[in-house]
């Protein structure tokens, strides 16, 4: 009875242990696609890719074809209902921003990055609300030095989100632009997942004078959220993305260190 017991005990544990390791890596190897709601206005499905090859962010800003098909057979295997037809955009080989991914060290997160051949490790984020942390947004790696992409960045709390299905724990920081002037302002709600440390939604608040009454300050919130997962589904050990003419590497270190 007391080695039944064990065994039944020892099977939880590794029940327990596999949803943990799935959850690690809920979204690592995959193709995320994120909406984009604003305040007013209709909703853009495909607003935002970003390849997570393992814990590498290759972030897209526009659509394009998730398959490298040809033209003509995806002509042919197009499905008759228009809502299925969303992802099917000509494969154009985008420009990706800067790769990046996150790292943890007790309560700081760090952004690292390789620029011009050389690797880069900020402090991003910290876990604590009475601190806040200086640092170059990861959306303008290319113009790092410039105050203007200059942000801070304060930890405000956590919580949970569902995404297709699946409730992740997130912590929530704050991004603020303090040397932006109006018109220019905005800031940021960073929605970071707890486990792949990816951002998985992005409130995006534009701040502006009112058109009639300039010293009346208007806000419109853009939320990009991630509303489906694809199989990674290129071969190689990267998609052969066309980097911004700034990031001279051929090669990521990022990639290499795994």
């Amino acid at each position: 009875m007391k080695k039944h017991l064990l065994d039944i005990l020892f099977a939880g544990f590794l029940i327990i242990q596999s949803g943990c390791v799935s959850n690690r890596y809920f979204f690592h190897n995959k193709v995320l696609v994120y909406s984009s709601t604003p305040d007013s206005g209709q909703i853009t499905l495909n607003a935002t890719f970003i390849d997570f090859y393992k814990d590498t962010i290759n972030k897209v800003d526009y659509p394009f074809n998730l398959f490298e098909q040809e033209h003509s057979l995806i002509k042919a295997n197009e499905p008759k209902d228009t809502l299925l037809q969303k992802y099917r955009l000509p494969n154009i080989y985008p420009y990706s921003g800067v790769p990046f991914k996150f790292s943890r060290e007790k309560n700081s997160i760090y952004i690292i990055y390789t620029f011009k051949n050389e690797v880069f490790k900020k402090k991003y984020f910290q876990v604590s609300k009475q601190d806040s942390v200086e640092t170059s947004a990861f959306d303008y790696l290319c113009d790092a030095n410039y105050s203007y992409n200059w942000i801070t960045t304060r930890f405000t709390g956590d919580t949970t989100i569902e995404i297709v299905g699946k409730k992740i724990k997130c912590w929530v920081f704050l991004e603020q632009y303090p040397y932006l002037f109006p018109p220019n302002q905005r800031s940021q709600t960073i929605y970071l997942d707890r486990k792949s440390l990816l951002p998985i939604q992005i409130n995006t608040i534009f701040y502006r004078p009112d058109r009639k009454t300039s010293a009346i300050i208007k806000s419109e919130i853009f939320m990009k959220k991630i509303d489906s997962i694809f199989a990674r589904p290129w071969d190689a050990s990267n998609k052969k993305w066309n980097y911004s003419k700034c990031w001279k590497s051929s090669n990521s270190s990022i990639e290499e260190s795994h």
